[in-house]
């Protein structure tokens, strides 16, 4: 009895395991273009084959839309809000029964900002969530911080 037990508990924690240990996205930031106080930052999310993760203007009935959240500093001024620069798909998905708007493969996004001083940190964190055809995972949060 006490090794069914330990066979279960085996056999159930495994596709937990596997579940939590899924990343389908890699992110990474840097500097695209840059003057002397004018940057472009770039968000890159290198997707994998199959699944997708979803446009800042997904809607409240579908999908968690990515998002990005700047930690407050004086030294930075946003010019203009985060753009999409990849080609965005929009249509009707199975899994939300509503039209989504999703990127695969690479996603870029870019916030345009002016910093005040020689050098500062620009940080922040992006949320997003990633579906492939049959299921989604968990909305995840990827902090981010560059030194300018």
């Amino acid at each position: 009895m006490k090794l069914a037990s330990i066979l279960l508990f085996f056999f159930v924690s495994i596709p937990i395991t596997q579940a939590q240990q899924m990343n389908p996205v890699k992110w990474k930031v840097e500097v695209l273009s840059e003057s002397d106080t004018e940057l472009e930052i770039a968000f890159i999310a290198d997707i994998k084959t199959g699944w997708a993760i979803y446009s800042q203007s997904s809607g409240d009935d579908g999908p968690i839309p990515t998002t990005f959240t700047f930690d407050e500093n004086q030294d930075i001024e946003f010019l203009g809000d985060v753009l999409e620069t990849t080609e965005v798909h929009t249509a009707f998905d199975e899994l939300f029964e509503t039209e989504v708007a999703k990127m695969k493969g690479k996603a870029v996004f870019v916030q345009k900002i002016k910093k005040t001083k020689a050098s500062t940190k620009f940080s922040g964190t992006i949320t997003y969530m990633c579906c492939d055809n049959d299921k989604c995972l968990p909305p995840k949060d990827v902090p981010f911080s560059l030194d300018l």
